[in-house]
């Protein structure tokens, strides 16, 4: 079980925030995750930006890796998880909210994402995304619930799901000026 809740984070200039991750032996699962009504605020120039954002960046990001170059493992993975009621304010970050490879029972809500991707003329981007679910090939992601979110200002993608997230819903939102 995990619970960040109420918190204020100011002044980062870092690729991740809150970053939950299966790691070890790839055997073991992660359960019961809320991040709620917390307060994010990046430095200006967050995430190596402007130049260099080619890489990953996310306020928050849960990471369910279910293997190690091998098989994918059943057991490696992340469920049971929400993430609702944060504000999210940056000038350089590649994602608000990333849910990434082995994620089950995920709920996304309530959520304020402003300024999502990078400022104009960054030559490296190579896309950023208010709420991003991504999977490459597992078939273990799935029920992805997002809704009741405003996304203000997201440079690329208000939302972006890749892969086999079965049994997913994306209601309710709004997503003001691109």
């Amino acid at each position: 079980d995990l619970l960040v809740e109420d918190c204020t984070f100011t002044n980062f200039k870092g690729d991740y925030w809150i970053y939950v991750e299966t790691l070890g032996a790839f055997n073991n699962a992660i359960q019961n995750v809320k991040i709620n009504r917390n307060f994010f605020l990046s430095q200006s120039g967050n995430c190596r930006g402007p130049t260099n954002i080619a890489i990953n960046s996310s306020f928050v990001l849960v990471y369910g890796v279910g293997n190690n170059g091998g098989p994918l493992t059943p057991n490696s993975f992340v469920q049971h998880v929400h993430i609702t009621n944060n504000v999210m304010r940056a000038d350089y970050i590649k994602t608000g909210i990333q849910a990434f490879h082995n994620v089950k029972d995920i709920v996304i809500s309530g959520n304020q994402v402003y300024n999502a991707g990078q400022l104009g003329g960054i030559i490296d981007d190579v896309g950023s995304y208010a709420i991003m679910c991504y999977e490459n090939g597992s078939f273990y992601s799935k029920h992805a619930i997002i809704k009741d979110n405003y996304i203000f200002n997201c440079r690329d993608n208000g939302f972006y799901i890749a892969g086999p997230w079965n049994n997913s819903v994306i209601s309710g939102n709004v997503v003001d000026t691109q």
